[in-house]
């Protein structure tokens, strides 16, 4: 995906790579983490760089769970329903 970003007067291009996540992936790629959109309500456990598993409940629909994430360990919502953006 490619975006067109404000910055002040002038617009800078960025590039956003989106996954959909599948739990118990690891999302660290080449040492990068990643931030995660949740598509419909749902429990989500995560793994932060802090390495510590969280688990946050009822994550509204829309979420942006803007956190460095490295793994998702288990999602109660469909497949699909969660996506990584990098």
């Amino acid at each position: 995906m490619h975006v067109n970003i404000p910055n002040g007067g002038n617009t800078r291009n960025a590039s956003i790579s989106a996954v959909p996540v599948i739990a118990g992936t690891n999302l660290k790629i080449e040492g990068a983490s990643c931030r995660l959109y949740v598509g419909i309500k749902q429990d989500v456990t995560l793994v932060p760089l802090s390495g510590e598993a969280v688990t946050f409940k009822n994550v509204p629909a829309g979420t942006t769970l803007d956190l460095q994430v490295v793994a998702v360990k288990s999602f109660t919502g469909p497949k699909g329903s969660i996506i990584a953006m990098y």
